[in-house]
């Protein structure tokens, strides 16, 4: 049975000229996983709220052609579908409305009117589920982005929703809590029969798990079908949307596409035999840049900042960040990674002044930044903090930059046309950036703070919400700004991206340093902080990043790492 049919969508936001959604047929059926995918603003989010009702309902403007859902037409009957079919946005502060973790779970369940036992109990599953035993007692406030948007999907689960249409679930959370809801969604899917709509970026965290791939692009489906049949088509039609395993294994002719890691170590011993495709279209792409690179040891001698016992308390009785020691040289690519709480954010904003040290300090340019404001260090670091929306304050894209510029008494020149044209936002300019998709208004702030030419530039998760595209044309901004002498802290939970392009890593743990070094020497071999090709690869080529590994498959003298009999099928274990 179809819980979902649409004929011809079609749908304008209010003084919008052009469609947020055009012309889409989809049928969703009763217990499916079905993913979206495409490029920032291509209309997934719009579609998931079109799933709920919510659009036009709430958002306004004109729609046309036919969605139903159980068969009745809620074009027509214009109500939320709730709590029937339950929505995860992409920003979990649009989401979370109460002060307390637990209030805020139950409230839904208030709201429907629940009996107290049946609520208790909901309660009690829910945590377990979820994992949030240990931040039940907190206030929503005090938890990060990432447990915030925990917090956020725990409080649509315990209304027990037949449909759950979720916005980039993972977008703000750690790799080990983001591999813990994929999994927990599926296993939803798996033992409950829900049907599951999701919209993500990070596709290998995913791409595996689901039935079905719809490709989305300027509004419109371009495709429908497998996980197998979208590589294909994905390959067939230049589309950059695949992650590295198999975007790897689509520059050799295969007759299955390995999707996952495991998948792709089982046919890895036959790569050395396989024809390489000459008409690859994915060079270049994330990693080519590394030739510029970028590499350990390129770094300039200058400490430009020296944090010293760095002690630092929200409320005087736990502390968040534990005696940190660190240096940044001059011209350094530093990410900092590290579960979701772990003082990453803490510690970024004690750097840029938001914060100031309970004990220990910190120098900038061997200035102590004690008694500096946050106006008198921002000449020096530009600072993009998680949520985007804090940045725009103005009617249109292009006046929002402008008034990043004269706050610095700086004018429109050159390099500001640069930024813009890099992060793909000359569309934009003329549109309220409150409008945008939640990875555009990503780049609008970051556009923001990248068009005064800051000396140090701090970004603290700047690729949420990004498409592979624009992360692959981040990074090439970034190093060349490292190239420039820049000092560039990056905050990430994005260990495919900060493999790829940065030169040093941090893993923080507890409000400690856990690690500090290289990135071959740290994002490698591990269980989670490691990139994808490097798992590939584990135990028999030292690999980090996707450049290598492609330098590895075009290499015909690989025979020694043979792993499977040439003569049998190379798919048989999947």
């Amino acid at each position: 049975m179809a819980i979902f049919k649409t004929k011809d969508l079609t749908y304008y936001y209010p003084n919008n000229k052009e469609p947020a959604v055009y012309q889409a047929s989809l049928e969703i059926k009763a217990g499916e996983m079905v993913l979206l995918v495409g490029p920032s603003g291509c209309g997934k989010s719009t579609l998931l709220k079109m799933f709920a009702g919510l659009v036009p309902n709430f958002y306004g403007g004109a729609i046309g052609g036919q969605i139903l859902f159980k068969n009745m037409d809620i074009t027509r009957e214009g109500r939320s579908l709730a709590p029937e079919a339950a929505i995860l946005f992409q920003d979990p502060e649009k989401q979370i409305i109460l002060t307390d973790v637990e209030r805020e779970i139950v409230f839904g369940m208030e709201n429907l009117g629940l009996k107290p036992e049946m609520m208790k109990r909901r309660l009690a599953e829910t945590l377990d589920f979820m994992g949030l035993r240990d931040i039940v007692g907190k206030r929503t406030t005090e938890l990060s982005a990432g447990q915030k948007q925990k917090v956020a999907l725990a409080s649509i689960l315990a209304i027990n929703p037949d449909v759950l249409l979720l916005d980039e679930p993972t977008s703000q959370m750690d790799p080990i809590s983001a591999e813990e809801i994929l999994n927990t969604i599926r296993k939803i899917a798996e033992d409950t029969g829900k049907t599951i709509v999701i919209a993500e970026q990070k596709l290998e965290r995913c791409l595996h798990l689901v039935d079905r791939v719809v490709a989305m692009e300027t509004g419109m489906i371009r495709f429908q079908g497998d996980a197998q049949e979208y590589c294909r088509w994905a390959i067939d039609n230049k589309s950059f949307f695949l992650p590295s395993i198999p975007r790897l294994f689509a520059q050799v002719d295969v007759e299955r596409i390995p999707l996952t890691v495991r998948q792709g170590r089982m046919v890895i011993g036959n790569v050395s035999s396989m024809e390489r495709n000459p008409q690859s279209i994915f060079r270049p792409g994330l990693g080519e840049t590394n030739k510029l690179d970028s590499g350990e040891g390129s770094r300039g001698e200058n400490t430009v900042i020296k944090i010293k016992n760095l002690w630092f308390s929200y409320d005087g009785s736990r502390d968040v960040l534990k005696d940190i020691n660190l240096e940044f040289k001059k011209g350094e690519f530093i990410s900092i990674l590290g579960q979701n709480g772990a003082g990453k954010s803490t510690l970024v904003k004690n750097i840029n002044g938001l914060l100031k040290p309970s004990r220990g300090y910190i120098e900038i340019e061997g200035v102590a930044t004690k008694n500096k404001s946050v106006a008198e260090l921002s000449k020096k670091i530009g600072f993009l903090g998680q949520n985007p929306d804090n940045y725009l304050l103005n009617d249109t894209v292009e006046e929002e930059i402008k008034y990043t510029l004269n706050n610095f008494k700086l004018g429109w020149n050159e390099y500001v046309e640069e930024v813009i044209g890099l992060l793909g936002l000359q569309q934009y300019k003329g549109m309220n950036p409150r409008d945008l998709s939640t990875g555009q208004k990503q780049r609008v702030a970051l556009a923001s703070v990248l068009s005064v030419d800051p000396e140090i530039l701090i970004l603290d998760e700047p690729t949420r919400g990004m498409d592979y595209q624009r992360k692959n044309d981040l990074g090439k901004l970034l190093l060349d700004l490292k190239l420039q002498g820049k000092t560039i802290i990056l905050v990430t939970h994005d260990v495919e991206f900060a493999a790829e392009f940065c030169d040093r890593a941090v893993i923080m743990f507890n409000g400690e340093i856990a690690a500090d070094g290289s990135k071959r020497d740290i994002l490698k071999d591990n269980l989670y902080y490691s990139s994808q090709v490097n798992k590939l690869f584990y135990g028999i080529k030292e690999i980090v990043t996707f450049e290598e590994a492609e330098k590895w498959l075009g290499d015909k003298d690989n025979g020694n790492f043979n792993i499977i009999n040439n003569n049998s099928s190379i798919f048989r274990y999947f």
